[in-house]
């Protein structure tokens, strides 16, 4: 049951991925493909979440710490070049 279920989420997030490059080659604004920047890379984080459960490997947990850090920090600068025209 446990390979069933980690197969269905494996699925599920590759179409989640495939939908997001869809979103991100058309964007309607910049701040939609920062968005869906953000949103792809905690895609990413949950597959390699997926990958470390199913090799049992706690390598892929920590290069998913690390997108997930970066994500984050890269995301805010986004945001924060878009509205005030500088970083912070």
């Amino acid at each position: 049951m446990h390979a069933t279920l980690l197969t269905i989420a494996i699925v599920w997030l590759v179409v989640l991925f495939a939908v997001l490059l869809i979103l991100i080659a058309r964007p309607q604004s910049s701040l939609q493909r920062i968005l869906a920047f953000d949103v792809l890379s905690l895609v990413i984080v949950g597959m390699l979440a997926m990958i470390a459960y199913s090799q049992a490997s706690v390598f892929y947990l920590d290069a998913a710490l690390a997108l997930a850090l970066l994500a984050f920090i890269s995301t805010i600068s986004a945001v924060s070049y878009k509205r005030y025209g500088r970083f912070l």
